[in-house]
């Protein structure tokens, strides 16, 4: 492995290939699908995550682990 890209539903980010802005809040699968498809990276893993929100609740994220 070269790279590990991490995508969530919480954030967005720039694209480590081309600096595309990869907004996983929007579109997750259109940024996952950025990596496999123009970068050839492959799925390392995909699940959930908790972390906290803005006062201190829960929040459950997807998050999908790429690698290259």
């Amino acid at each position: 492995m070269t790279q590990i890209v991490y995508i969530s539903t919480n954030l967005g980010t720039g694209c480590k290939e081309c600096q595309k802005f990869i907004d996983g809040s929007q579109d997750f699968d259109g940024g996952v699908n950025h990596y496999l498809i123009e970068h050839d990276y492959k799925i390392a893993h995909i699940g959930t995550e908790t972390i906290e929100g803005p006062n201190g609740e829960p929040w459950h994220t997807t998050v999908a682990i790429l690698s290259k």
